[in-house]
């Protein structure tokens, strides 16, 4: 859940730069999809916000 907050607070901070948001976008895709489908509710409620 820790990780989940820090990356949410590092896209917040590159939402204005395009060329370092998308690549890092593109990198955690795959485990923040892996969130949403978490048997925990507190994660994918985490996942959304």
């Amino acid at each position: 859940m820790l990780v989940m907050r820090i990356l949410r607070e590092a896209l917040w901070v590159v939402r204005n730069f395009d060329d370092q948001l998308l690549p890092m976008v593109h990198q955690n895709w795959e485990a923040l999809i892996n969130r949403f489908r978490d048997e925990e509710l507190e994660v994918r409620q985490e996942a959304v916000k």
